[in-house]
């Protein structure tokens, strides 16, 4: 036998020996570590069967809540879309938390505080957040005077904002309502300018634009 062979075996012999007793101090914690492993991606395939069911779900009760909606039956849908805000997931709760404050009966000031509610959950998408101050703009028109209106659309009539096109004409609605022509004029004409207006609400800045003209003639000539 050479000096070679006999090395590579007492080599062997160490290496066998060092793993025997790496094994019996900490074998069953690899076992242990297996297992975990295992049961983790069970788990996680288990997690994801469960969510999904859940989700859809989710979709049917929303799905019912719109059928009574259109069957006329409010009180039943209202409560319905109430239930699936409070347990619902994914984008159905939020979903759902929109349609409860729709069809909240005639009291705007409830209506408004279901939207700002809605606005001010942090949890929520941020595109949704910012329709929610829309839509509780859109129910304040009337009734805000110009700071809180401008405290409501903050933001959201800056060039880069989805919701820029109604956020400025909101704001002009309102400096019309409250005879600021000039500033209405402003907002309607930015409307004009953005390439990427909508159509109807660009025809709309057309004709506030024609009906704001006179005033702002009358008003240059009085000076």
């Amino acid at each position: 036998m050479s000096e070679e062979t006999i090395f590579r075996e007492v080599d062997e012999e160490v290496r066998q020996e060092e793993l025997k007793k790496l094994w019996n101090k900490y074998g069953t914690f690899i076992i242990a570590v297996a297992v975990l492993i295992v049961l983790g991606v069970a788990g996680m395939k288990g997690w994801k069967a469960w969510n999904k069911s859940r989700i859809e779900a989710a979709g049917a009760s929303f799905s019912q809540a719109m059928d009574l909606v259109d069957a006329g039956k409010l009180t039943q849908a209202e409560e319905k879309f109430k239930a699936l805000a409070a347990s619902g997931v994914g984008g159905y709760k939020v979903l759902a938390r929109f349609k409860a404050a729709d069809l909240i009966g005639k009291d705007k000031a409830a209506k408004v505080a279901a939207f700002d509610a809605i606005a001010k959950d942090t949890g929520n998408d941020k595109v949704l957040r910012q329709m929610a101050r829309i839509r509780a703009a859109l129910l304040r028109l009337d009734e805000a005077d110009g700071a809180e209106m401008e405290t409501r659309l903050k933001g959201l009539s800056d060039p880069l904002n989805p919701w820029r096109h109604t956020a400025r004409e909101l704001l002009g609605l309102h400096a019309w309502k409250h005879g600021d022509y000039k500033k209405a004029n402003e907002y309607f004409t930015q409307i004009l300018r953005d390439a990427a207006s909508p159509r109807d609400i660009r025809a709309r800045a057309a004709r506030m634009r024609d009906l704001i003209a006179p005033h702002l003639s009358a008003k240059a000539a009085s000076r």
